[in-house]
């Protein structure tokens, strides 16, 4: 073969090597699909001024990725789709036990429609996903419509009469509608004639669309409270939870609150009788002392007589029922301090208290698992009093001032009380926390899609809901928090923010429909705090869902009961995730990471990355083959010695 043939074919091996190279080096950039679904949804178009029932057609396609998805629509959408189909892939992974983080959710909405309705295709959606994430086939005799709240509850939607009937023209045979929904109201148009005039009059009418839909369409209707029950008809699969009817709390739990309680009620012991001791010798009139003293009896002795009671039985009520004396003591130990000096030097106390509890909350040192969950506790306690300090240098009413402060100064007490608990606990152990970060960047992006949600619906209802307000609010504190590294304070902010949003959305949906379904909501509520409590009791000690559980059980008010039992619920998904925390004996911390890394290093890709050497050894080639081709034209272009002839 001639020389310079040799040389290109080198050449050209090097560059496929090179070529090769490179599609080793990005091997790992490959799209990987997980399973992809399309499902129909029920919408109402209103083109022409009049409403119609329409069906949209949705694709999803699930790849392996960081927890985005992506919404392309073929019509003109609403702006709520984005936050529908981030909360619908929430929910669908959570059903289903996976992680969020590993998926990545393509999702096209084809309509012929002028407006899709983001809200009420999530529920479906959600339906779509698991789908995709499984591979199960969906029963195609079955629709639904309705919203997908954060907690796996479906949301309440209008236009259901219209989509049903779009529905049967698809020859769908049964109709999933959210709980309370199975009862709307129609307008019908009346005539009257009344001599030469005509009347209209346009008057409101109950239907009962079970019955309504079966006359006309031979459809049955059926009310879901969540996404679990929907998928059991969807995909004739069992869905059902362990039912667990009452909590068990575990005996380290119950020490832990007893202990507390007993400080407590001790504390306020002491303070009453110190109280009343300066009322009674306090320069005032008999009309005051009674007022004060009656005050005393009905907020604090009352509650403080009732922790007692319940020491024993319920130890996390009793410590509360004595904060809630301790606040009202101080309160009134703060009015008759004011008479005699004002309230500066109640404030400039009660900012000592402050900054006590915050240079031990800066200074303690997390050495055990069981530290996690106390000090989480002092911390977001501490967070409260410095709120409620900020509030009484706000406010001008001398009585608000007086318990504003009453409330942070004890608020900080109590602090202190759940972060000297950790002591029992030392194991002499150093957490890595940057598991703790993850997890609290995942409450932190949950709490945002669940916030944006809540306000775009309170939006279109028309609606002003406090609720949302102090999501935001929280929301905005967590990602402060995580911004500043405090992770632990970043995700009880963020599930406050979560627990709001979701009583908003309750709100919105007890507004819908046409009978209250409050007791509904709170049974659903604790089902699912109690079952999770269980499940988080099996693998480690949650604390603070505990706190929560048996809070709700006491009290008595509805709303109340619903946000504790949510609280309860989010407190033991928590506890479960920070019980994997990973622990290094404080001798070989150094030693066991480095030896970590290396290991990493190597299994990544599960074979060692050879491409850089790869890389080296056709650069050298190629260099070789051209310095090789110069050299070789050179000698041609001069006379050789060899070669003359005489």
């Amino acid at each position: 073969m001639d020389p310079e043939k040799k040389i290109v074919s080198i050449l050209i091996i090097a560059l496929l090597l090179l070529n090769i190279s490179q599609i080793v080096s990005s091997d790992s950039g490959k799209i990987r699909v997980v399973g992809s679904s399309e499902v129909s949804a029920p919408a109402v178009s209103s083109a022409g001024g009049t409403a119609k029932g329409v069906l949209t057609r949705i694709e999803i396609a699930v790849i392996e990725g960081n927890g985005d998805v992506y919404v392309s629509t073929s019509s003109l959408t609403e702006l709520d789709m984005q936050a529908t189909a981030k909360i619908a892939a929430q929910v669908a992974c959570e059903l289903l036990g996976l992680n969020l983080s590993n998926y990545d959710f393509l999702i096209k909405v084809k309509s012929e429609s002028i407006i899709v309705g983001g809200p009420s295709a999530g529920a479906i959606m959600t339906i779509g996903i698991i789908s995709a994430l499984t591979g199960w086939n969906i029963r195609e005799d079955v629709l639904m419509t309705g919203t997908i709240n954060p907690d796996g509850s479906i949301g309440p939607v209008g236009g259901i009469p219209e989509k049903i009937e779009a529905a049967a023209q698809q020859g769908v045979k049964t109709f999933l509608v959210p709980l309370g929904q199975t009862i709307v109201i129609r307008y019908e148009v009346v005539k009257k004639k009344v001599g030469p005039f005509i009347f209209t009059e346009v008057k409101p009418v109950k239907v009962d669309l079970v019955e309504y839909a079966k006359e006309k369409w031979g459809i049955t209707v059926i009310e879901v409270a969540d996404i679990r029950e929907a998928a059991s008809i969807f995909f004739n699969r069992t869905f059902e939870v362990q039912v667990v009817k009452e909590p068990k709390y575990r005996e380290l739990t119950r020490e832990i609150f007893s202990e507390v309680a007993l400080e407590l009620i001790n504390k306020a012991e002491a303070m009453e009788n110190d109280v009343r001791v300066n009322i009674e010798e306090g320069d005032l009139s008999l009309d005051t002392k009674n007022q004060l003293l009656s005050f005393l009896d009905e907020k604090a002795t009352e509650n403080l007589d009732r922790a007692k009671r319940v020491s024993d039985s319920m130890p996390y009520v009793a410590a509360s029922l004595a904060f809630r004396a301790l606040v009202v003591l101080q309160y009134v130990d703060n009015i008759l301090s004011y008479r005699e000096s004002g309230l500066g030097e109640i404030a400039e106390r009660v900012m000592g208290v402050l900054e006590k509890a915050s240079k031990l909350v800066e200074t303690g040192i997390v050495d055990s698992p069981m530290d996690v969950e106390l000090v989480m506790a002092a911390e977001y306690r501490l967070e409260k009093a410095k709120e409620k300090f900020i509030k009484a240098n706000e406010t001008a009413d001398v009585y608000e001032k007086a318990y504003l402060l009453a409330y942070s100064e004890q608020q900080a007490y109590a602090s202190m009380t759940w972060l000297n608990l950790t002591e029992k606990f030392s194991e002499g152990r150093e957490l890595q926390l940057d598991y703790v970060r993850k997890i609290a960047n995942d409450y932190l992006l949950a709490a945002r899609n669940s916030w944006s949600y809540a306000y775009t619906l309170m939006s279109e209802s028309n609606m002003y809901l406090e609720e949302v307000d102090r999501a935001e609010k929280a929301f905005a504190k967590a990602r402060d928090a995580f911004d500043k590294g405090y992770y632990l304070l970043s995700c009880t902010y963020a599930i406050e923010a979560l627990v709001d949003s979701e009583l908003a959305l309750n709100k919105i949906h007890l507004q819908a429909v046409q009978r209250d379904i409050t007791e509904v909501f709170v049974e659903k509520a604790r089902e699912k705090a109690v079952y999770s409590l269980s499940i988080a009791q099996n693998f480690t000690t949650p604390i603070l869902a505990s706190s929560y559980m048996e809070l709700a059980d006491y009290e008595e008010d509805y709303e109340v009961k619903l946000r504790l039992y949510k609280l309860s619920s989010y407190y033991s998904k928590l506890a479960l995730q920070l019980s994997r925390i990973k622990t290094f004996k404080n001798t070989n911390i150094v030693k066991q990471e480095k030896e970590k890394k290396e290991i990493e290093v190597v299994k990544e890709g599960n074979t060692p990355d050879y491409t850089p050497y790869l890389l080296a050894l056709i650069t050298v080639l190629v260099a070789v083959v051209f310095i090789y081709v110069i050299i070789s034209k050179r000698i041609r272009k001069s006379p050789s010695r060899a070669t003359i002839y005489i």
